[in-house]
């Protein structure tokens, strides 16, 4: 290892775990002060230990980590100013209340007795009737430990892997762009990815493991290395005991991009990379059978029982949108078969662009719909250079993956019972491969609009000479 990639990781490490500190700290700060004294210190906290990061450890440091200094000093002040205001108005209807409550749960039975409760985790055994054993909760057990209790310090911790995650999709995809690389600012500032990834919720956690599966699949695809093979494995797994139905999105698009590579292996005589490919695309299969076999993905979403959504929009809007499914016969014609069809296109439609502005009855929906109208333009700009956008796609195997996550994702929900609410909520581990083809959109974009200009401005300066 040379000497500057060394000092480059050392950099990292200090950079990621100085800012993981930091969120225990002000944490603790926010529980044992009153608002907004503790507000004010907390953000002054963070201000300092960026601003010594940035003189001292980031010059070192690769770019990525630059951005995740950035994005966590961002996702900070929100988890400091606004979240934990959000999260009082609406725990009495979300989740968080109790994943802390089941968390503070796992936490006190390890303190207890450590041996006994790991025995517990490794046998899938339930603490109490009342506690439904899961993997996530194991996990905010552990963090509601490093947190000390605090509140604000698990939120903090969760935005650290949120920001973490984060960096590992930009070095993953910010290879596949020329020039302006918009694909970071996306993935790492877009206003529900940062509102999201502050929650203690699952979805900071998950969003950091597709991203380290992200960044191992890209690397292997360029070197085939084993090591990739076994982070790809690791963040896979644990991604399935955390969200079992998420492995149909990634499992299945794996075993095609492992078989490629394995041709490409076999092709190129690297038997080393034709063998981890095989064992890649091999693994990824039989979990993909076992996953299938054991019905998370077809008990819950079985296109018999979500043959028609209702729209009905309850005044809090948000979490009480909720299309409702209604099981009803069809007859096998042809005209049935296209209004099913016009039907699926608008489920899809949901799982994205829903709700939409005319649709928001609070300020937390109509700041949703108004994002979701943003991406809504967005996504027409990346309909409008698809030509360009496939013929970069049929090259690169990582763009394959992720139109391929993105197709399944919004495919299976669009068969789901949703509540809007959640959606908007669970979309967010969706965006990071639904970006690569918007940032690309926006080079092309960018490239026309620059050719353009230069052709003005070369026509007038010829104008002003003929003059």
């Amino acid at each position: 290892m040379s000497c500057h990639r060394y000092l480059a990781i050392r950099a990292d490490s200090i950079c990621k775990y100085t800012l993981l500190a930091c969120g225990i700290v002000l944490g603790w700060v926010m529980s044992n002060t009153v608002f907004p004294l503790g507000a004010i210190f907390s953000t002054a906290l963070v201000i300092l230990v960026v601003a010594l990061l940035w003189r001292h450890a980031l010059p070192l440091s690769r770019p990525a980590t630059m951005l995740f200094v950035i994005a966590i000093a961002i996702y900070y002040i929100v988890v400091i100013w606004i979240t934990p205001r959000v999260m009082d108005a609406y725990s009495a209807a979300s989740d968080t209340s109790g994943t802390i409550r089941r968390g503070e749960f796992y936490a006190q039975a390890l303190l207890r007795d450590p041996a006994a409760t790991l025995d517990l985790f490794v046998s899938k055994a339930t603490l109490n009737a009342a506690e439904p054993t899961s993997s996530f909760y194991w996990v905010m057990g552990f963090i509601y430990l490093l947190a000390g209790g605090s509140h604000v310090a698990i939120s903090a911790i969760c935005a650290w892997f949120g920001a973490v995650g984060g960096s590992y999709f930009v070095e993953a995809f910010a290879r596949l762009f020329k020039k302006r690389n918009w694909y970071p600012l996306l993935v790492l500032f877009f206003p529900s990815i940062v509102f999201w990834l502050t929650w203690p919720l699952k979805d900071a956690i998950v969003f950091w493991l597709l991203g380290m599966l992200a960044v191992g699949l890209a690397t292997f695809l360029e070197d085939g290395s084993w090591k990739n093979v076994w982070k790809i494995l690791l963040a896979e797994m644990a991604c399935i005991a955390i969200r079992p139905y998420y492995g149909i999105f990634f499992l299945a698009p794996l075993v095609l991009i492992g078989s490629w590579r394995a041709v490409t292996a076999l092709r190129a005589h690297s038997p080393d990379q034709l063998r981890s490919s095989i064992f890649l695309a091999a693994v990824n299969a039989l979990l993909l059978f076992f996953l299938v076999s054991n019905q998370f993905f077809t008990r819950a979403m079985s296109v018999e029982s979500a043959s028609q959504y209702q729209q009905t929009a309850g005044q809090g809007g948000g979490a009480n949108i909720q299309p409702q499914v209604v099981i009803s016969g069809r007859e096998t014609t042809l005209g049935s078969y296209v209004v099913y069809g016009i039907e699926r296109l608008w489920y899809v439609f949901t799982v994205l662009f829903r709700p939409l502005p005319w649709e928001a009855h609070n300020s937390f929906a109509l700041m949703a719909s108004l994002e979701n109208s943003f991406l809504l333009l967005l996504a027409l700009l990346v309909v409008w250079n698809s030509h360009s956008i496939l013929r970069r796609v049929s090259r690169e195997p990582l763009l394959i993956f992720a139109a391929l996550f993105v197709a399944l994702f919004v495919g299976a929900f669009s068969f789901q019972v949703v509540n809007l609410g959640t959606m908007m909520r669970v979309k967010v581990n969706a965006l990071p491969f639904l970006f690569p083809f918007v940032a690309l959109a926006l080079e092309i974009a960018e490239e026309r609009l620059s050719t353009q200009y230069r052709c003005v401005d070369r026509f007038q300066l010829f104008r002003n000479k003929s003059d």
